[in-house]
């Protein structure tokens, strides 16, 4: 069945931060403790960095989706979350190794049958 709505939630520091993303309108939501603290549709922004405070301490939210989705969570220069939304960068895989496997089928197909 496909869900539009991938989601993860995660624990660091005694809060629990939930993040979700739909994939039809691109909308990300990072909530903590049920407090929503960054929620934007990042279509047309593939780079992204977002800062934000909870309780006293700053975080770093880095976004990276052109080609293979990654997105940590920082405090400071420390990686507190690799991967804020694991499902969704398995997803990217599965679709790059698609993608690559149907183009190398297409240009074998192409090259075999024009000499």
């Amino acid at each position: 069945m496909l869900t539009l709505l991938q989601q993860h939630q995660h624990q660091i520091d005694g809060n629990t931060i939930d993040v979700s993303y739909h994939r039809l309108s691109t909308r990300l939501t990072i909530k903590v403790n049920q407090q929503p603290v960054f929620s934007s549709h990042i279509c047309f922004r593939p780079f992204l960095k977002q800062t934000f405070v909870v309780g006293q301490k700053q975080y770093q939210l880095r976004l990276c989706w052109l080609v293979l989705w990654q997105a940590k969570l920082y405090q400071g220069s420390n990686i507190l979350i690799e991967e804020i939304l694991p499902i969704r960068r398995r997803k990217s895989f599965i679709f790059l190794g698609y993608t690559v496997i149907a183009s190398s089928i297409k240009l074998s197909m192409v090259l075999l049958l024009n000499p």
